[in-house]
C-alpha cells in the first residue's frame, strides 16, 4: 500500500512541476517568488494527503467502531512480526475500552488519544487537538496574504473561506453525534476527525492555486468583482531617482507609442464592427449634446466670466453676451472668452506639434 502510494506521490508530484514549468515558462522562474511559494506549498500538501494520511486504528486492521479490545489486540498480535503489541498501541487499546473514548477517537483522531496521557475527558481532549488545526488554518492565512495582493477582494475571499471551513469543522466536530454500532452490526462509522482532515488539507491545496489561476480565467461580471484582473506593472530598467533624463524621455517614449498603437487599433476595430460603431456614435452624440447643454446654460456662463474663464463671446464696447445684431444690422465686434482663447492655442500647438515626419511614405 506504501509503495502505491509512493508512486502516486511520484506522479503527482512530476505532473505538478511540469505544469509549473509550462506555465511559467515566458517568465524567469527565479524572479516570481510567489509562484516558487505556491510550488512548494503544493507539493507539501500532496505529500501529506498522499504519504501521510490520518493514522486509524480500526480502519487499518480492517475493524469496525464496536469490536472489543480483547478482538483488537488479537488481531494486532497476528499482524506483529514477533507476536507483541507496542506500549503505545496498548495504551491506546486500553483506553478503547470506554466508549467514551471511543467517542473521542472518532472526533479527534488517533493521535490525541496516543499522546495526551492526561486527558480525561473529552473537553481535554478538544483542548489538547486545538492548538494544530489552529495553527494550520493561521498558516494557510498567512500563505493566502503572501500570494494576494493587498487590500484586494481575492485576499478577503480567501481569508473568509478559511475561516469559515474553520468555524464549519469546529462546529461539527464539537456537536456531531457518534453512534457506537451494537456488537454484530454491520453498520459504518463516519470518521469525523479523518475525514474533515483530509477535506482541510484538499481545501489548503486548492485554494491558493484557484486564487492564484481565478483572475487570469474568463469570468463573469459577478465573479470578476471578487477576482479582478490584476493590471500588469508598467517595466521600468532604471529606477526613476536614478535615471537619466535621456532614459526617462526614452521610457516615456516607449509608453507614448504603445499607447498610440493601442488607440490606432481600437478605434480601427471599433470602426469596423457594427454594434461598437453605433454605441461610439451614439457616445458622441450624446457628449455633443450635454456640451450645448453646458455652454448655452445662463448661470455656467455667467459663472465662468465671474471666474476670468468665459467661453462665450462678448461685444468689446459693452461686455455682452451676443445675442444678435445690433441696430442697423451692424454686427458687433465680438472677442471670444479667455478659455476659448486657451483652448485654440492648445490646438494649434498639438497641430504644430504632429507635422508629418520627413520619413513617411504618402500612399504606401
Amino acid at each position: 500500500m506504501y509503495a502505491i502510494s509512493l508512486n502516486l506521490f511520484i506522479v503527482a508530484c512530476s505532473l505538478i512541476i511540469f505544469a509549473f514549468i509550462k506555465i511559467s515558462r515566458p517568465f524567469p522562474i527565479s524572479s516570481h517568488p510567489k509562484s516558487i511559494l505556491l510550488l512548494l506549498h503544493t507539493l507539501y500538501l500532496t505529500y501529506i494527503l498522499l504519504l501521510h494520511p490520518p493514522p486509524n486504528l480500526f480502519l487499518r486492521l480492517g475493524l469496525p467502531l464496536n469490536t472489543s479490545t480483547d478482538r483488537i489486540r488479537q488481531v494486532l498480535q497476528q499482524a506483529s512480526s514477533n507476536g507483541t503489541i507496542p506500549i503505545g498501541l496498548e495504551s491506546v487499546v486500553k483506553r478503547l475500552a470506554s466508549f467514551e473514548m471511543r467517542d473521542v477517537y472518532v472526533r479527534f483522531g488517533h493521535t490525541a488519544l496516543a499522546t495526551c496521557t492526561y486527558c480525561e475527558s473529552p473537553s481535554e481532549f478538544a483542548l489538547y487537538a486545538l492548538p494544530r488545526p489552529l495553527l494550520e488554518y493561521i498558516r494557510e492565512v498567512a500563505i493566502i496574504g503572501l500570494l494576494t495582493p493587498a487590500r484586494t477582494p481575492v485576499r478577503t475571499f480567501g481569508t473568509g473561506v478559511l475561516l469559515a471551513a474553520g468555524l464549519a469543522e469546529a462546529y461539527y466536530l464539537t456537536s456531531s453525534a457518534i453512534p457506537i454500532p451494537l456488537r454484530g452490526s454491520n453498520q459504518a462509522t463516519f470518521w469525523w476527525h479523518d475525514i474533515l482532515l483530509t477535506l482541510r488539507h484538499v481545501l489548503f491545496l486548492l485554494l491558493p492555486i484557484l486564487l492564484s489561476v481565478l483572475p487570469y480565467a474568463p469570468l463573469p461580471p459577478l465573479l470578476r468583482s471578487i477576482f479582478p484582473r490584476p493590471i500588469p506593472p508598467v517595466p521600468e530598467t532604471t529606477p526613476a531617482s536614478t535615471a537619466t533624463p535621456l532614459e526617462r524621455a526614452a521610457a516615456t517614449l516607449q509608453h507614448t507609442l504603445h499607447t498610440l498603437h493601442t488607440l490606432k487599433y481600437t478605434s480601427a476595430a471599433a470602426s469596423r464592427h457594427p454594434t461598437l460603431r453605433t454605441h461610439a456614435q451614439a457616445w458622441w452624440i450624446r457628449e455633443r449634446q450635454e456640451g450645448e447643454w453646458v455652454r448655452t446654460d445662463a448661470g455656467v456662463q455667467a459663472a465662468s466670466r465671474g471666474s476670468g474663464l468665459g467661453f462665450d463671446g462678448f461685444e468689446r464696447e459693452n461686455d455682452v453676451n451676443v445675442t444678435g445684431e445690433k441696430e442697423g444690422n451692424e454686427k458687433p465686434k465680438v472677442e471670444p472668452g479667455p478659455l476659448l482663447v486657451s483652448a485654440r492655442i492648445a490646438v494649434k500647438a498639438l497641430l504644430e506639434g504632429v507635422a508629418p515626419s520627413e520619413h513617411w511614405v504618402w500612399g504606401a
